[in-house]
């Protein structure tokens, strides 16, 4: 996520916030989506390389993202690093299915051949890869 976008989000976030709230349960699915996506990047990049999960993950921005979502659903405060540790566990499954997979490789040979894709285009090409 791009600065721009990051603090547009936060932006969002905070007027969502404001609202009142009618469906909690569908904040809490939308904001672990969100997490495991933010993770997912970096567990593809860890099956990839071979690397740690961890030691790519380490000090990126979207880990900071992930955890800002986190901060606001966990209550207790102590189950943030079980919840996280769920959320990376979850980006690590989904990219290790053997169907997704296939659906990542077809995402970085396109970004690879064309240096710089939209995110319709993208959605195409794992829509395509995953039928």
């Amino acid at each position: 996520m791009e600065a721009g976008q990051e603090d547009e989000a936060r932006d969002l976030w905070d007027k969502l916030a404001q609202l009142p709230d009618p469906d909690p349960d569908e904040d809490e699915r939308l904001i672990d989506a969100d997490c495991i996506n933010n993770y997912a990047g970096y567990a593809a990049t860890a099956r990839y390389t071979g690397r740690p999960f961890l030691e790519c993950l380490e000090g990126s921005s979207d880990e900071e993202q992930a955890d800002a979502w986190l901060l606001k659903t966990c209550d207790p405060i102590e189950v943030l690093p079980s919840v996280r540790e769920d959320m990376q566990r979850r980006a690590l499954d989904l990219v290790a299915d053997p169907a997704n997979w296939r659906a990542i490789e077809a995402l970085a040979d396109a970004l690879e051949r064309d240096e710089k894709i939209d995110g319709e285009t993208a959605n195409e090409i794992l829509a395509k890869a995953l039928a």
